[in-house]
């Protein structure tokens, strides 16, 4: 996310400099009253920049476990980007020592969510592929050896794209202690979880199983919290019907 906002800054300030010169240089069929210097628009061009970035950190888009799909990023990227413009307007409206014509802001919204979307589009399919190769991938213990909790490993184990290591299970059901699902070992019971943390280097803890007490669950998120350990439920399917839920992988 670091690598996002840094290569944003110059990617919108370079939008904004194409859209001048497309707007001066290559528009001329269109008449301008006013051709401001480029010296006083690049000075211009640092707040415009830092107002960008500022909206788009508060539109999600530096926040990764918010977003996890290419098509999601693209439109709140989309979002971000005409807020912003609008904004600007808005601004220049409210300050009228600031200058842009309302053609060159046209241009400089197009030409910065082109150039941010291709810029994202790549990272996010290079993303994957190192993934598959093993960078960042996190490691994961998943509770609940049954046939919800099988189903979430195959997915992570087939998609290697998703950035997730498994490293086994923890079940309650001693009939589960010897069970191996595909190379996968169960633990044993929740009381195994605090070890299996620290041990395996555990990043998420994930919950695929409605059958561990509501006061095992608890403490397990309360160590979870202690250690910094992400965890997620997995919902059953009448909860996921009964609800208005976000769903992500």
């Amino acid at each position: 996310m670091i690598l996002k906002f840094l290569l944003d800054g110059p990617i919108i300030f370079g939008s904004f400099v194409l859209a001048y010169f497309v707007r001066f240089n290559l528009l001329l069929f269109v008449p301008s009253d006013f051709i401001p210097a480029f010296s006083h628009y690049y000075r211009t061009l640092v707040l415009v920049v830092f107002l960008w970035l500022a909206i788009f950190k508060l539109c999600g888009l530096y926040e990764e476990k918010k977003i996890n799909n290419l098509v999601d990023e693209l439109a709140a990227l989309f979002v971000a980007v005409s807020f912003s413009a609008l904004l600007l307007v808005g601004f220049l409206f409210l300050n009228h020592e600031l200058w842009f014509s309302r053609l060159l802001l046209v241009n400089a919204w197009w030409i910065s969510f082109l150039f941010l979307a291709c810029w994202r589009t790549l990272l996010f399919f290079v993303t994957r592929w190192l993934r598959t190769l093993g960078w960042r991938r996190r490691n994961v213990l998943i509770l609940g050896a049954g046939e919800m909790g099988q189903l979430l490993a195959y997915k992570l184990l087939q998609d290697k794209s998703l950035g997730y290591q498994v490293v086994g299970f923890v079940d309650d059901d001693p009939a589960k202690h010897n069970f191996v699902f595909r190379n996968l070992p169960v633990f044993g019971d929740c009381l195994a979880v605090k070890n299996l943390i620290v041990k395996y280097k555990i990043a998420e803890v994930v919950f695929a199983s409605a059958k561990f007490p509501a006061d095992k669950i608890l403490d397990i998120i309360t160590e979870c919290e202690r250690t910094g350990v992400e965890f997620k439920l997995v919902p059953g399917i009448l909860e996921l019907i009964a609800s208005r839920l976000d769903i992500d992988e």
